[in-house]
Parts: structure tokens; C-alpha cells; sequence
């Protein structure tokens, strides 16, 4: 009927259309428990859910670039470089993120919390301006700021011939007086 072959339930109800340009329409729900091939748009209107072990989507570039995978595995969250072979991100079951190579923040890093890192920090300004740049700022932000409050500190530790964990220097800011007006810091 109107070039579409159109499949009913005993209800009269819609189940699978078939329209002239060969779109397959299916309403309500679609299992699929073989390996299937699809070419073209795959346009979804609700949840699509994968179930297996290790439920994988693969992303093949036909013009030879690298091939991604996106999977659970073991409660990990990962997008893999299938090509090359590397886990690119994953997340893990903890919440715990790691990213292979670089993070390249564009619009800034927000943290709350502790940060731990390994090997150098280097923070470069591209400012040609005669302002101070890049600037550290430490901001202890106290519900109740008072005299003699320490506001932070940059530690320079290091080891001992012993193998122990030994501050050698640091630098401290401290509020001399927190009064409105006459800010001192020490």
C-alpha cells in the first residue's frame, strides 16, 4: 500500500515498515543477536543498550585512519586506539580518569580536592603585555580570617641520606592583621 510494505499485529497496530526508499521502521522494540552490519545513517530516538561481558563499540575509518573502539571492560569505562593499540581514556569503576598523552584544557581546569603529580610544572604565559604573567595564586578562602592565620605554604623537600622525606626550606604567607582596611601580611 502507498509503495511500503507495511507488517500489522492482529490489532491493526504498526509493527515493521518498509518505505520506497528501503527504510526499515520499527516501533517498539528491535533484538538483534548476531553480528550485523549497518551502512549509512543509524538514527536512534531512545536508548540504545549493548549487553555482553565486554560490550564494544567499534568506530572503523574507512580512509585509514586510526580506528577507535568505546567499552566496558571490568567495570572500566574506555575509548580505545584500536589502530595503534592504546587505551586512550579510561575511567575507572573508582573514578579514578587517565588519559594516554596530553590534556589539553582549553577553557581551564577547575579542581576541588588534593592534587598529586609526578615530574616538572611549567606554566607559560603568551601575554606580550607588561603585566605580571603567569601568575600563582594561593587563596585561602576562611569563613573567619584572623590574625595570624597562615595562608599557605610552598614546601621544598627532599630526602635524606637516609631515604626520608625532609623539608629543607619553605616560603609562608601569614596574616599579620586581617582588619578591613589595614590588610598586613607578614
Amino acid at each position: 500500500v502507498d509503495n511500503q510494505l507495511t507488517l500489522h499485529t492482529n490489532n491493526t497496530t504498526e509493527r515493521v515498515k518498509i518505505d520506497v526508499a528501503g527504510n526499515v521502521h520499527v516501533n517498539n522494540h528491535l533484538a538483534i543477536t548476531c553480528v550485523t552490519t549497518f551502512s549509512g545513517l543509524v538514527n536512534a530516538n531512545a536508548n540504545v543498550t549493548i549487553t555482553n561481558t565486554n560490550p564494544k563499540v567499534s568506530l572503523t575509518d574507512s580512509d585509514a585512519n586510526s580506528d577507535y573502539s568505546i567499552h566496558v571492560n571490568a567495570g572500566n569505562f574506555q575509548i580505545k586506539d584500536e589502530t595503534n593499540g592504546v587505551n586512550q581514556l579510561r575511567i575507572h569503576s573508582d573514578g579514578t580518569c587517565k588519559i594516554t598523552g596530553n590534556l589539553d584544557a582549553e577553557s581551564g581546569v577547575d579542581v576541588t580536592g588534593n592534587i598529586t603529580g609526578t615530574g616538572d610544572l611549567t606554566l607559560t604565559s603568551t601575554d606580550t603585555g607588561s603585566s605580571a604573567s603567569p601568575i600563582i595564586n594561593l587563596f585561602r578562602n576562611s569563613a573567619s580570617p584572623a590574625d595570624a592565620d597562615y595562608l599557605g605554604q610552598i614546601i621544598f623537600a627532599g630526602e635524606s641520606d637516609t631515604s626520608t622525606k625532609r623539608n629543607y626550606a619553605k616560603i609562608t604567607g601569614k596574616i599579620l592583621d586581617a582588619s578591613n582596611g589595614t590588610e598586613d601580611g607578614i
